[in-house]
């Protein structure tokens, strides 16, 4: 992974990956192609100022963030699972009680979702070995993968 500044205003804004580690960028996302008049820099953020907010104050904040990520991450699981899009590994993420288990398995849910969906749509023309051993599987072929959160 590799992240970058590029509009240079002190927060990070791109982020590439490199899955299988050739040294080619596999996926590319940038909080910039969401610009809107509303929000001109969706990169930026208001910033925590760690001695005001003590020790308290920043577990109060993680938790906050821990917990809408870990929604976030099983929004999307649950809507791969309904079609059928998970692993036994995936299946795993799904379940966390303590809250750096919840942040930790709430960005790996979203990520290894996404980064199969990214992996299955450049193999989009040649049937998976599912499709073949189960048929015409069209609608699991990842698609509509980033619109299954939103059903």
């Amino acid at each position: 992974m590799k992240y970058t500044d590029t509009d240079k205003n002190g927060f990070l804004d791109t982020v590439e990956y490199d899955y299988d580690g050739d040294r080619k960028i596999d996926f590319r996302v940038s909080l910039l192609d969401y610009r809107t008049p509303k929000q001109p820099h969706p990169d930026v953020v208001t910033l925590v100022d760690t001695r005001r907010e003590g020790w308290k104050g920043l577990n109060a904040i993680f938790t906050g963030i821990a917990n809408q990520s870990w929604q976030e991450g099983l929004t999307v699981y649950r809507a791969a699972w309904r079609r059928g899009l998970t692993t036994p590994e995936i299946d795993k993420l799904a379940s966390a009680s303590a809250i750096g288990e919840r942040y930790d398995h709430g960005y790996w849910l979203k990520e290894k979702i996404f980064s199969n969906y990214a992996h299955d749509s450049r193999k989009r023309n040649r049937p998976s070995r599912r499709e073949r051993h189960h048929g015409d599987a069209r609608e699991r072929s990842g698609q509509a993968v980033f619109a299954l959160a939103v059903r």
